[in-house]
């Protein structure tokens, strides 16, 4: 048993040490370019820091581990080794004026070739494959801006931000393409409350097409209960994504939005001659505020009882009141009105 442990340790050590050789020439190959060496040496020195450790945990305890020692000290060795001819070739910094910083011409960026693309609908935006073989996501809003249909051809032109990242434009519209041909249905419809706060949109043309409306759509855009909206519907899907919402005006924006005019009266309108000129009228219920403007008109009188004409309010009168008042005015022929 002792001594195939002792085999595999040999056989452990042998690797090792083929390591280290191939480590050796690969320090020397990169000592030979001319490339930073410093850097590369600090990668080397990192890979031997690795192997240390394997080779110091694995090390037996007795007579076993002699090759393995001895494997070690030649890892310190070189490690020892590359550390101080890194401290060699480090040279001092010196002090340097600061360089002026070169913007670009404008007419680099001017230059760009534009790109050529096809848009695809989707449920809420699109994404352009560029000719490049590159694509990119645009916004349900950038669908309307630039009036886009399923595969339709545009032309792009790219742009380097400052995080190396290169962001595309759409510039115009090649040829137009056709939203009938889409996966995506579009409907004209309205926003609906349903039950346990669960929100949908509604066909107008039919209250049966009804669809849940997508959690990122009610969180970012608060929906109220009968909004008018546009809304689209991936082909086999049961969910709906709001394209527009046409949210209910203020009040106050609605007054403001419409003019108002005077209106103008009819001055050369005669108004009405008295025709009760001498007559006094009783009005039994209501209140006298009520009556006063008209009975004036007339050109009659609004007395408390005697009077020649009777005129009750059925519906501020009890029963009582209008068959006294009927009673009184009998005797004198009053006409009676209820």
């Amino acid at each position: 048993m002792a001594e195939r442990e002792l085999a595999g340790l040999r056989e452990s050590a042998a690797t090792y040490e083929g390591e280290l050789k191939r480590s050796k020439l690969r320090l020397a190959i990169e000592r030979s370019k001319p490339d930073d060496p410093v850097q590369l040496t600090k990668r080397l020195l990192h890979c031997l820091y690795f192997e240390q450790d394997l080779l110091c945990k694995s090390l037996p305890q007795g007579e076993g581990g002699s090759d393995q020692r001895q494997k070690i000290r030649k890892l310190f060795d070189l490690i020892d080794q590359l550390e101080q001819s890194i401290q060699e070739e480090v040279p001092t910094p010196v002090e340097s004026p600061p360089a002026a910083v070169v913007s670009p011409p404008q007419a680099e960026e001017d230059d760009v070739e534009s790109i050529p693309g096809t848009f695809y609908r989707g449920d809420h935006g699109g994404r352009i494959y560029l000719e490049n073989r590159e694509a990119f996501n645009i916004t349900e809003s950038m669908v309307h801006d630039h009036h886009l249909q399923h595969e339709a051809e545009v032309q792009c032109k790219p742009s380097h931000q400052e995080n190396s990242h290169i962001q595309y434009e759409i510039e115009r519209i090649l040829f137009q393409g056709d939203d009938r041909y889409s996966p995506v249905r579009h409907f004209m419809g309205y926003v609906e409350l349903g039950e346990h706060f669960t929100w949908y949109c509604v066909d107008m043309n039919n209250s049966e097409n009804r669809y849940l409306l997508h959690d990122k759509d009610v969180h970012i855009q608060k929906p109220q209960d009968g909004d008018a909206c546009a809304f689209n519907v991936l082909a086999g899907n049961h969910v709906a994504r709001l394209s527009r919402l046409y949210r209910e005006m203020p009040v106050e924006d609605k007054s403001q939005s419409v003019k108002k005019y005077p209106v103008k009266k009819e001055e050369d309108k005669s108004k009405r001659a008295p025709f009760l000129t001498g007559c006094r009228i009783v009005i039994i219920g209501g209140l006298a505020k009520w009556f006063e403007s008209v009975i004036t008109e007339t050109g009659a009188e609004l007395e408390c009882w005697c009077s020649d004409i009777i005129l009750i309010v059925i519906f501020q009168t009890g029963c009582a009141e209008v068959w006294m008042a009927k009673g009184s005015g009998e005797p004198y022929n009053n006409l009676f009105h209820p």
